[in-house]
């Protein structure tokens, strides 16, 4: 009885320090300033890319085919990541125009 009871302390503990852990590791970082640093003018669409990028690894590297899912969903990142490729394309050969300028406010009327 104290060995289950010390072996379930033990797999709590473990799991709260790697579920700690990949938590940190997963955390979003700040956007890059548009037109500079890694994710270019749509930082986040390259993180979605990337995030796609790193699911198709860990289904790739899945030991089981779980009834031809993983298949279906490996083909369903491939097309979701063709799409974001080329909305990128359109958004380089269609950047946006710019936008006119706000009007002034109206001046806040006087109080006496």
């Amino acid at each position: 009885m104290l060995k289950g009871r010390s072996a379930v302390a033990i797999l709590l503990a473990l799991g709260l320090v790697l579920g700690g852990s990949s938590l940190a590791l997963t955390q979003e970082k700040p956007p890059a300033r548009p037109g500079g640093g890694r994710g270019g003018e749509h930082p986040h669409m390259h993180m979605a890319m990337r995030a796609l990028h790193r699911a198709a690894e860990q289904l790739e590297q899945a030991p089981h085919d779980f009834g031809g899912h993983r298949a279906k969903a490996l083909a369903l990142i491939r097309q979701a990541d063709k799409e974001l490729q080329e909305a990128l394309a359109y958004a380089k050969a269609n950047p946006p125009k710019a936008a006119p300028a706000a009007p002034a406010p109206a001046p806040a009327p006087k109080t006496q």
